[in-house]
C-alpha cells in the first residue's frame, strides 16, 4: 500500500511536470495562461511573401449539425499538425530516439525537407536534446515565397534562418534539467478550466497564472461543466445538467474556431467541443452519456458533493421516472440510456475493475480514469465504505507506478509496453502514463485502441489535429492534472484526517 511520503512525491513530480507546459501568449493586446497539451518537438516555418488564400477559412466536411471546421493561420505558418501544411515522414522511432523528416506539401512540386532527431542527452540523463537539420530548399519555392524563417516552440531560430541559406547546415537545442519543448497545441475546452482551478486552488503561490487563464475562459472557453466536481466549491451544476449552450460553445459559435488565440507556438486543439455541436450535445457536454466511465463517475461525485449521502437518488435526465445514487453507479447497478435512446441496466463501475491491474479498456490495455478514482476515494473514505476503500488504495498503488520516473532512483526513465529496459525520456517526467499493458507484472505504456467516435470520424476521413511531433507521447497534462488533484484528495482523507 503506498505510504504518505510516495503519495506526495507524486504529487510533487506531477506539479513540476505541469509547470514546464504552462506558457503565456500575447493576443488581442492581453495576456493570456495556456496549458500545454504535452512534451512535443513543435517545429514551424513562416514564409515571407504568403499565397492569397492564407487566412481564410475552410469547411472540411458539414453533414447536417456537425460541423468540421479547418483554420488557415494568417501567418500562413507551415507546421507539421497545424491543418496539414507539411507533412512527416518518420525514419526511425523508438522510445528514446526519433527521428522525422517534415516536408511542404503546399506547392510540394518545389520540395522544403527539414529533419528532426529527438533523442536524450548525450551527457546528461536529465535533459532531452533536439536536432534540426535543413535538408532541402527548391530555390524555386524561395522565388515564389521568399525566406523561409526557423521556429521552435514559439522562439525564432536564427542560427538557421532563413534556412534558405543554410542547406545541409543543423542546430541543437537542449532541454532544461527535466524539461521538455511544450506542444504548440492548447486545449480551450474542459481541460483549460481545469488549469485555472488547479492554480488557483492546489498551487496559491502561483495564482498569477490561474489569473490569466482565467482571463482567458472569460473570453473564449466554455462554461465548466463536469471539471466542477474535482472542486466542490465550483461543483455548481444542477441534478438535470441543464446547461446554456450558447455559454457552453462560447469559444466556437456555430462550430467555428476562427476567433480563437493562435500563431507560432500555439494553436486550439481541434475539439469535440466544437465540432460535435448540436448531435453530440447529449453525449459531451451537460448531459452525460450512461456508459461513459468519466461522465458517470462525474454524477456520482456530484451527488455525493452536493447531498452528502452516496444513497440519495438522482432522477435520470431524459427519464425522470427513474433515478440512480452514487452507490448505484459505483458498486451495484444502475439505469441509464443507451446511444439509441433506450433504457439498460449497466453494471456498477467498481464491479467492472480488475484489482491489481486497473480498469480494462479493450486489448489487453488499461487505465484508470481520474474521475472514477475521485469517485472512488470520496465513497471509500468520504463515506466510510470499506471494501470501497481497498479499491481506492489499490488505483492508488496503480497510478503511482505509472507516473513516469516511478520509483524515482532514476527519475529519467520510464517503462514501455514491449521493452525490457527502461527508456530514457526525461521530458515526460512526473506526467502519467493514460494507458497501459502490464508485463512481467509490471505497468508499462501501451497506447488505448481506438475509440468508437475515432473509428466513426477516420471513415469520414477526419482526424482532428495530428500531433506537433512524431515521437513518443506517453503523457498529457490533461489526465496529469486531474491525477494530481485526485492524489491530494486522497492524501488529506487517508494520512492528515486519518481514514485508513
Amino acid at each position: 500500500m503506498a505510504t504518505q511520503h510516495e503519495v506526495r512525491r507524486a504529487i510533487m513530480w506531477a506539479d513540476m511536470y505541469l509547470d514546464r507546459l504552462y506558457k503565456e501568449i500575447s493576443w488581442g493586446g492581453k495576456t493570456y495562461g495556456l496549458l500545454a497539451s504535452h512534451p512535443s518537438t513543435p517545429i514551424a516555418i513562416t514564409l515571407e511573401k504568403p499565397p492569397e488564400w492564407c487566412g481564410e477559412k475552410i469547411t472540411y466536411l458539414q453533414a447536417g449539425d456537425y460541423v468540421f471546421d479547418k483554420i488557415f493561420f494568417v501567418e500562413c505558418i507551415l507546421m507539421y499538425g497545424l491543418f496539414e501544411h507539411m507533412t512527416l515522414t518518420t525514419v526511425s522511432n523508438e522510445p528514446e530516439r526519433w527521428e522525422g523528416v517534415y516536408q511542404n506539401n503546399y506547392d510540394s512540386s518545389h520540395p522544403v525537407k527539414i529533419r528532426v532527431i529527438y533523442e536524450p542527452h548525450p551527457a546528461d540523463s536529465t535533459k532531452m536534446q533536439l536536432t534540426v537539420k535543413i535538408d532541402e530548399v527548391d530555390p524555386t519555392f524561395v522565388k515564389y515565397h521568399g525566406n523561409l524563417n526557423l521556429y521552435v516552440g514559439g522562439n525564432f531560430i536564427d542560427a538557421l534562418s532563413p534556412i534558405n541559406n543554410h542547406v545541409g547546415e543543423s542546430v541543437t537545442l537542449e532541454t532544461q534539467p527535466y524539461g521538455c519543448f511544450p506542444s504548440s497545441e492548447y486545449s480551450f475546452c474542459t481541460d483549460v478550466n481545469f488549469a485555472a482551478y488547479y492554480y488557483w486552488y492546489d498551487r496559491p503561490a502561483l495564482r498569477n497564472r490561474a489569473v490569466n487563464i482565467f482571463r482567458f475562459l472569460d473570453d473564449y472557453s466554455q462554461k465548466p461543466v463536469f471539471e466542477g466536481v474535482f472542486y466542490r466549491a465550483t461543483d455548481q451544476m444542477d441534478d438535470s445538467w441543464n446547461c446554456d449552450i450558447n455559454e457552453i460553445y462560447k469559444a466556437c459559435p456555430n462550430g467555428i474556431l476562427s476567433q480563437l488565440p493562435r500563431g507560432i507556438g500555439y494553436y486550439p486543439h481541434f475539439s469535440r467541443c466544437c465540432y460535435c455541436r448540436f448531435e453530440c450535445q447529449r453525449l459531451y457536454t451537460c448531459r452525460p452519456r450512461d456508459d461513459n466511465i468519466h461522465w458517470i463517475s462525474a454524477i456520482a461525485i456530484h451527488a455525493m458533493n452536493k447531498y452528502g449521502d452516496p444513497k440519495k437518488k438522482i432522477p435520470l435526465v431524459d427519464e425522470p421516472s427513474k433515478s440512480n445514487s452514487a452507490e448505484d453507479y459505483l458498486l451495484t447497478e444502475y439505469i441509464g440510456f443507451t446511444e439509441r435512446g433506450t433504457l439498460e441496466i449497466y453494471p456498477g463501475l467498481l464491479t467492472r475493475y480488475v484489482m491489481g491491474k486497473g480498469f480494462p479498456i479493450g486489448d489487453d490495455v488499461y487505465s484508470i480514469s481520474p474521475f472514477l478514482l475521485l469517485a472512488t476515494i470520496e465513497l471509500g473514505y468520504g463515506f466510510n465504505y470499506p471494501q470501497v476503500k481497498e479499491i481506492a488504495d489499490d488505483m492508488v498503488d496503480i497510478l503511482l507506478k505509472v507516473q513516469w520516473g516511478y520509483p524515482f532512483e532514476k527519475p529519467w526513465e520510464g517503462r514501455v509496453y514491449g521493452y525490457t529496459l527502461p527508456q530514457r525520456r526525461p521530458d515526460h517526467t512526473g506526467g502519467f502514463m493514460h494507458t497501459w499493458a502490464w508485463e512481467g507484472g509490471v505497468p508499462k505504456f501501451k497506447s488505448a485502441p481506438p475509440s468508437l467516435l475515432a473509428k466513426v470520424l477516420d471513415i469520414f476521413g477526419f482526424r482532428g489535429n495530428p500531433p506537433d511531433t512524431g515521437a513518443y507521447t506517453f503523457t498529457w497534462a490533461e489526465y496529469t492534472k486531474r491525477i494530481a488533484r485526485a492524489l491530494r484528495i486522497y492524501d488529506a482523507y487517508k494520512f492528515r484526517l486519518g481514514g485508513s
